[in-house]
């Protein structure tokens, strides 16, 4: 149904001159706040935009809560302390808006709150929605109605902003950079103490409208699900290179400031020794007119082409290509610059063309910025290389989060489905944290359009449709059944998954198995041998992979149909998939070579369809172990990467030969040995990523694999600790379950022996097995030994 928005307004605004807005019929009620912005301001294009709102307090009150939002985003400060950033992105029907208690920051007299509001435009990073520039601020209680926003509210429009479109190999759609005229920047702006009287009354628009008020809207707004991001500073102490200047390599800090005299030209390279993101930020003094280019790399490159990256650590003849940021120098005195976005990188290039005074670099750091994960779970073992592994594995999944998980932080910080399922099992492993994930879910199961898929990736501006990821959303939902007790959040997806199911049964052909698809993307993985990731013949006949993903998938949801006694919905789909495996089967299986074949013909043989084979019951318990020994040996298989031996690990698993599992990680042991401090996407040599969600799997892997700890019944009702520990002879792990921490010391002795020593929650029940022995663990706390 189309509405006219002017009507919208019309009747809003009616009621609320007839004095009886709040007996609107509707669940929510119409804020009193206004989306504001400038007169002269774009609604759509690129700009920056600074509020303030001065006010007086009689008295400090004990709570002064507002909620904020803005379009594109927000830095919120309070009496000139930056206080939050926002909003958490989502799309225009679920658009957040954050809370802050600013009470703590007022004081009695003359107070402001100020808010540096800016759009990307067409510029902004492919995660960001965007209806037009605004920024609103809706009061909570009576004392705090004095924020809301309207024309009262003051507003600068920043012109000394531009956009610098980055120039990255790749694909880049992380957003634009800036470049900061500093002598037409309103130095001063956030504090109290800033003469605003040149500054414009706001241009008042539209009201807030929340979710659930009823009339259609250009933004539905609704609140904060997910904590505020862990912010901390984050020194940069190392100098690697130097030109122009005659300063010493080595560890440096700013205790006095670096001195650039006049008529300089001149590049330093700091190296920060590990990859990081956040906010770079430098405080300058003097140099009026000084240009200071500040460049951001993951790593240096080989040569010119910017494809081989070689040894991170290693800086000589080597080449610096990145994005960067540009800040021109009015010459005043602490001057601060930061981007208005986050950087990721690890090597950071100042090169500064200084043409009329001395300058000072007062500092340079970083002001980490990331989702507030806390590495609650712990592994330690007797291999000093697996400690070096996990520390590296939770960087990259720490990297790879902040208002979404990001598939990677310094080319595109999308929330794709492939990357996501492995990082939220990451999360709900190390740190026991599942707001992320339940956001993620919720955010890709908004994108579903029309046909019952959901896009590959959310929130997106620019739609993609990976038909495969869709079905591993429904994994997503099924490791989140498995890990929390939480019916009440899973039984609305069920009729999504439904949707995605009957789309993939609907493409069945008379073979009796989906194929021929004509459109989207059926990404698996970037195996060599698939062409650009989707496996052979996807599109003009028939892939054997695509029907095991879906077979994968339809276990999963049956699982859910049943826990949920959807018993007709259960009964319905076992049927589709028994009879989808036993076509698998027949087209499939060749006798011969005891696999599966990716396409009918038997040509064809990858390591994905026969681990998909595994972990779909498509072999007995003692194939499995066949089929295992010849995915691992047989190097004429199409090989999984990085991303996929998530999958190929699980069937490790399922073979019941996860003890080997630490034999297959060379991968990565060789990116450390090539010097990354966090996982790359795929091969490290010519990866273009550094940092990529799905490599964190170890982290995964080293709780769930190697020490064995996992769900035993839905909603992690129940416990099981399985360990395949390999060479390892001392284990001793800690692992947050919702009930609380799971402790694990396991000792191999000389003789053969174990020595075992678990305590779990109390009155949480689990059993502990070895040499496929079962001992339940009847207490809270639980001891073996074996001889």
């Amino acid at each position: 149904m189309n509405i006219n928005y002017k009507f919208i307004i019309f009747v809003s605004l009616f009621f609320i001159n007839l004095n009886i807005k709040a007996q609107l019929p509707f669940k929510q009620k119409l804020w009193d706040a206004s989306w504001i912005s400038h007169h002269d301001a774009p609604e759509k294009n690129y700009c920056v935009l600074h509020f303030r709102k001065t006010f007086h307090l009689q008295a400090i009150p004990k709570e002064f809560n507002i909620n904020v939002s803005a379009d594109n985003r927000y830095f919120l400060y309070v009496n000139g302390v930056k206080i939050g950033m926002g909003p958490a992105r989502g799309d225009l029907l679920n658009w957040n808006y954050e809370t802050y208690n600013i009470a703590a920051q007022l004081h009695s007299g003359e107070n402001v709150v100020a808010a540096l509001v800016y759009n990307m435009g067409f510029g902004a990073p492919l995660a960001q929605i965007s209806n037009k520039t605004g920024f609103i601020v809706q009061g909570k209680d009576s004392v705090a109605k004095a924020l809301t926003t309207n024309k009262s509210w003051k507003v600068f429009l920043n012109k000394g902003y531009s956009p610098i479109y980055p120039s990255v190999r790749g694909y880049y759609v992380a957003g634009v950079c800036d470049s900061v005229q500093g002598n037409m920047y309103p130095w001063g702006w956030e504090t109290l103490n800033y003469d605003d009287k040149d500054w414009q009354n706001a241009k008042q628009n539209y009201f807030g409208i929340p979710q659930g008020f009823g009339f259609g809207a250009d933004i539905a707004l609704k609140a904060r699900t997910i904590p505020m991001p862990e912010h901390y500073k984050e020194e940069i102490s190392e100098i690697a290179d130097v030109s122009g200047l005659d300063i010493l390599t080595g560890s440096i800090n700013f205790k006095n400031p670096l001195r650039i005299p006049a008529n300089t030209k001149a590049s330093i390279l700091f190296d920060q020794e590990h990859l990081t993101m956040g906010f770079p930020t430098i405080i300058l003094s003097k140099g009026k007119h000084a240009k200071i280019k500040i460049s951001y790399a993951e790593a240096l490159y080989v040569d010119q082409s910017g494809y081989k990256k070689g040894n991170r650590n290693e800086i000589d003849g080597k080449y610096f290509a990145g994005m960067c940021d540009i800040y021109m120098q009015d010459g005043g005195s602490l001057r601060k610059y930061l981007p208005l976005w986050i950087r990721t990188y690890r090597y950071i290039k100042l090169e500064i063309d200084n043409p009329s005074e001395e300058l000072l670099i007062n500092d340079l750091y970083n002001e980490f910025t990331a989702y507030p994960f806390v590495e609650k779970a712990k592994f330690i073992c007797d291999d000093p290389s697996l400690m070096q592994v996990w520390k590296t594995a939770w960087r990259t999944a720490r990297l790879c989060a902040l208002e979404t998980y990001f598939d990677c932080p310094y080319y595109e910080q999308l929330q794709y489905v492939g990357d996501t399922r492995i990082q939220a099992l990451i999360s709900l492993s190390v740190s026991g944290d599942d707001k992320l994930m339940r956001n993620a879910i919720e955010q890709v199961q908004q994108s579903i359009f029309g046909e019952g898929l959901t896009l590959s990736r959310a929130p997106t501006s620019a739609h993609q449709v990976i038909p495969t990821f869709s079905l591993l959303w429904v994994s997503m939902v099924h490791d989140y059944w498995r890990y929390r007790n939480d019916r009440n959040f899973i039984e609305p997806y069920i009729n999504s998954i439904r949707g995605i199911l009957d789309w993939f049964i609907s493409h069945y052909s008379t073979l009796g198995i989906p194929g021929h698809f004509d459109k989207y993307w059926f990404f698996v993985d970037w195996s060599k041998s698939f062409q650009t990731g989707v496996p052979p013949l996807v599109y003009d006949s028939y892939s054997s992979i695509i029907s095991l993903q879906l077979l994968y998938t339809l276990q999963q949801a049956i699982e859910i149909f049943e826990s949920f006694e959807r018993k007709e919905l259960a009964l319905q789909y076992t049927r589709v998939a028994h009879d989808l495996q036993k076509k698998i089967i027949d087209i499939f299986y060749d006798k011969q070579k005891e696999l599966i074949a990716d396409t009918p013909d038997k040509i064809i043989f990858s390591q994905h369809a026969n681990i998909l084979g595994i972990l779909t019951h498509c072999f007995n318990e003692r194939d499995e172990t066949i089929v295992m020994n010849k995915i691992l040996s047989d190097s004429s298989l199409s090989q999984a990467t990085i991303y996929f031996k998530f999958y190929l690990f699980r069937a490790l698993k399922k073979a019941n030969m996860a003890n080997i599992y630490l034999q297959h990680i060379d991968e990565w042991h060789e990116m450390l040995n090539q010097g990354l401090t966090t996982f790359s996407e795929k091969d490290p040599e010519i990866s273009r990523s550094d940092c990529h969600a799905w490599s964190a799997s170890p982290c995964y892997d080293f709780l769930a694999t190697i020490c064995g700890i996992e769900p035993e019944s839905s909603g992690f009702e129940s416990v099981i600790i399985a360990p395949s520990p390999g060479k390892l002879t001392m284990i001793q792990a800690e692992f947050p379950h919702p009930q609380g921490m799971i402790y694990f010391d396991f000792n191999r002795k000389e003789n053969g022996g174990i020595s075992v020593k678990i305590k779990v929650p109390e009155g949480l029940p689990a059993k502990f097995i070895w040499n496929k022995k079962v001992y339940p663990i009847k207490e809270k706390e639980f001891e073996l030994e074996t001889y």
